[in-house]
């Protein structure tokens, strides 16, 4: 039905935000932009986009392209390396990211062309997925962002993203830890000084390692509370803090963002998302978060749901946490044909039984003692956090 009015969708939004095209809208937002992405989809998305409509492949580049095509690509190239302008901004932004040397000053100009375009473009797609609560489109969005910023691939060493004025270890070092494929940054984290030392045979690299390893942002939550509202809604309450060392040589003297989203027990669809700032005055400051997220169909509840924490910036400080949903229970499944709580005969409760002067004061004003109803669900609400519905 027509009414007249017009509201801003955040398609439309996103779009205006990025200065996007309305072909790149039209083809990568209502196309190709699909649920289950991986970073090889959302990579072929970002170059089909008609901001790179002018990039061609020129006669003499099919050499270097089909070079690049096999010593820097680590995604596949759809369309083909020389065939298509979008298969031709796929290695050139994959060589990129791969630091790759290109030789013809030509591809380079275009490298830089593409890579400057591409990331507000993926930038986009990661909103446009976080919007449409895709879970797997939107982690393999983010992944891709962050790689382009940092010019290397989530499976390389997270010690990479540190400078020479951070203390950056050796490039030799580096390839060690990367050859170790089953020590990520989190396994890292746990060791100590003179373990890392002895693991990349350096042992006064040991403390420089260790140093680094604690600096890239990570979040650790905690659970503290998930009670049911409805029967198809629960609260959930969390305690955020900051887990990593703050480093001006590394993070500036500002601030650094996190993204955390809960996720349903398939890992497919965000049932809530934030967007964390931690601040460098209050590093060691726990933070707060309180909100409601959909329990299912109401009838029976998911095993788990789950808590993704991930750096807007950084490579290599994600985290997941399990919210197990077993101890949760439900209200009646129908609260007007449920049996009632008999009233019992209670004597009538005091307000001296609050123990606190300015509530007793307060309720003395008005009455003396609680009536039968406030008496017998006195000791739950008032002492307890437990459901009482």
């Amino acid at each position: 039905m027509r009414t007249g009015f017009l509201a801003a969708r955040d398609t439309g939004r996103i779009a205006a935000a990025y200065y996007l095209r309305h072909e790149t809208v039209a083809a990568a937002f209502g196309r190709t932009l699909h649920k289950h992405m991986g970073e090889a989809d959302v990579l072929a998305a970002v170059c089909a986009a008609h901001e790179f409509a002018q990039v061609r492949v020129r006669a003499g580049e099919e050499k270097e392209l089909a070079q690049l095509l096999r010593s820097a690509c680590c995604c596949d190239v759809r369309g083909g390396a020389t065939e298509s302008t979008a298969g031709k901004c796929s290695v050139l932004l994959q060589a990129w990211v791969s630091r790759a040397r290109i030789e013809d000053f030509g591809l380079a100009a275009d490298a830089a062309y593409v890579a400057q375009n591409a990331a507000r473009v993926v930038r986009a797609l990661f909103e446009s997925a976080v919007s449409r609560r895709w879970a797997g489109a939107a982690c393999a969005a983010l992944s891709l962002s962050r790689a382009m910023e940092r010019r290397m691939w989530p499976f390389e060493s997270a010690l990479r993203q540190f400078d020479a004025r951070a203390g950056a270890p050796p490039d030799s070092v580096l390839r060690r830890l990367e050859g170790m494929h089953a020590l990520d940054a989190e396994r890292l984290r746990d060791m100590s000084a003179a373990e890392l030392g002895a693991l990349v045979r350096q042992p006064r690299l040991g403390a420089v390692l260790h140093r680094l390893v604690r600096q890239v942002p990570r979040l650790a939550v905690r659970v503290v509370r998930v009670a049911p509202v409805t029967r198809s809604v629960l609260h959930v309450a969390l305690e955020v803090t900051p887990a990593f060392e703050w480093s001006e040589q590394a993070h500036g003297a500002q601030a650094e963002s996190f993204w955390l989203w809960v996720e349903d027990d398939a890992h497919e669809d965000i049932l809530h998302v934030e967007h964390v700032v931690v601040r460098r005055r209050t590093l060691h400051e726990p933070l707060a978060l309180e909100f409601t997220v959909p329990a299912g169909d109401g009838r029976v509840l998911p095993p788990q749901l789950w808590v993704r924490m991930q750096p807007d910036r950084w490579i290599g400080g994600d985290s997941l946490v399990d919210v197990p949903l077993r101890h949760v229970r439900l209200p009646a499944a129908d609260l007007a044909s449920a049996e009632h709580t008999d009233l019992l005969d209670l004597q009538p409760l005091p307000v001296s039984a609050l123990r606190d002067p300015t509530l007793e004061a307060i309720c003395r004003a008005r009455f003396t003692h609680f009536n039968p109803v406030q008496t017998q669900v006195f000791h739950t609400l008032y002492h307890t956090a437990a459901n009482a519905l």
